[in-house]
């Protein structure tokens, strides 16, 4: 009842919208709309949202194999402007506010050639970016994005043939503020920084430093926070 109430608002403000418009709509305001799942799908609308739907960017990226990418940059130029979002682990993204219009869409990914194409809202369809063929990793350390926003932030590192990784995070004082250890798969290696402490606060604006250990080799990069 809740959604078929919902939906009657929508058709009432948007007559001209059809059924796939109006689902649509719903899809991208709802709390899930970056991770769906076949249990709980898009998850709770959200009315105001959904009724502003026309001016959302909503897709997914994926690799040349069609797996999605995750911590892949999105930037969309808006008049003198720039719009920016990550990807989600299932490789959605999702940018709202936009003006009607046509506008050059820039994709970057570590590891991955950089993508650029052009989009015109409103646009109903999700959108599906398909990114090149892997480059071979950097030895080095990669943060994206850096600075830090609302959305966290992926580390992205060379495994050099381990399996094992450790990853530490200290404040502008040298204070341990968050680490992860695990076993990773494949050549390289890629692991989500939320921006909150071990604690889960989120921490402070300010420069950090990022330290990943694999084998006996140390890589660092330092790190930018905006809050």
């Amino acid at each position: 009842p809740l959604i078929t109430g919902l939906s009657a608002l929508i058709l009432q403000a948007h007559p001209d919208w059809s059924p796939i418009q109006v689902r649509e709509a719903l899809r991208r305001s709802a709390h899930r709309a970056l991770s769906p799942s076949c249990d709980v799908g898009w998850g709770v609308p959200y009315g105001p949202s959904a009724l502003e739907a026309e001016g959302t960017l909503y897709g997914r990226v994926v690799d040349d194999r069609g797996r999605p990418v995750q911590g892949a940059v999105l930037r969309l130029k808006v008049g003198e402007g720039t719009m920016e979002t990550s990807t989600s682990p299932q490789g959605w993204f999702l940018l709202r506010g936009i003006p009607r219009g046509r506008y050059e869409l820039d994709v970057w990914c570590p590891f991955y050639a950089p993508y650029a194409t052009y989009i015109s809202l409103p646009e109903w369809d999700e959108i599906l970016l398909g990114l090149g063929r892997r480059c071979s990793p950097p030895p080095r350390l990669v943060c994206s994005p850096n600075p830090v926003g609302q959305d966290g932030t992926v580390f992205s590192f060379p495994l050099y043939g381990s399996k094992r990784a450790t990853l530490k995070l200290f404040s502008p004082s040298g204070e341990l503020v968050w680490s992860r250890e695990g076993e990773f798969r494949g050549e390289d290696a890629m692991v989500r920084w939320e921006g909150r402490n071990m604690e889960g606060r989120p921490v402070a604006s300010g420069v950090y430093l990022c330290v990943v250990e694999v084998g006996d080799r140390r890589m660092v990069a330092k790190l930018g926070v905006v809050r």
